[in-house]
């Protein structure tokens, strides 16, 4: 269950409740969202759009940080390589080496 919606209730309307998806034009199912995405352009742990509260969503990466584009991570902190972006909501990763920045900038 996730936002009090269990798999087969019935959703009024064409748009799936916030933390679901609907997976392909014609269909009347709503996938749920990765549990960290408040809401989602796929079902992956790597499709959030927005974060549940208390999450951070990884929105640029160089890929050998351990992090993907598109997901959400626990905390109010960037972690190790990244730097929070003025949305204040999201973490952008550091220019190659470095370990911690202001921006993504060398």
């Amino acid at each position: 269950s996730r936002d009090g919606f269990t798999q087969g209730n019935c959703v009024s309307g064409t748009n799936c409740p916030s933390g679901y998806l609907k997976p392909e034009s014609g269909s009347s199912f709503c996938d749920a969202c990765f549990s960290s995405c408040k809401t989602c352009q796929t079902t992956e742990n790597t499709g959030c759009v927005e974060c549940i509260d208390a999450h951070l969503k990884i929105t640029v990466t160089h890929g050998s940080e351990g992090y993907e584009q598109g997901q959400c991570i626990p905390g109010a902190s960037c972690p190790t390589q990244f730097y929070k972006l003025p949305d204040n909501q999201s973490c952008g990763a550091c220019f190659q080496g470095c370990m911690s920045c202001e921006d993504g900038q060398q």
